[in-house]
């Protein structure tokens, strides 16, 4: 029998046979087993509560990014337009003069 598979039947007070775990001297009860695992749940609680904490600011971020984009696309519409307008009344001026 594995090890994993002793120490799981020991942690809820099973008797295992053909094992020194049988014998009643090393039994683990369930309540001790739960406390073992507290501290474990504790840290990937925390981990995750961290982890969504973390992913916040960059949501924010991320949304001030489409504002600042969506900005700077108009800024370069405007000279685009600017640019147009110039090469329009510079290209109707030169076909005039034609």
């Amino acid at each position: 029998m594995s090890t994993l598979m002793q120490f799981l039947l020991a942690s809820f007070a099973l008797p295992v046979q053909g094992s020194a775990l049988s014998t009643g001297h090393s039994h683990m009860p369930t309540y001790k087993f739960v406390l073992d695992c507290v501290p474990f749940l504790i840290f990937v609680g925390m981990l995750v509560f961290f982890m969504t904490k973390m992913m916040k600011p960059q949501q924010r971020t991320l949304d001030q990014y489409r504002i600042e984009h969506i900005a700077e696309l108009r800024r370069l519409n405007g000279s685009l337009e600017r640019i147009a307008d110039a090469l329009q009344t510079r290209h109707g001026d030169h076909r005039r003069d034609d």
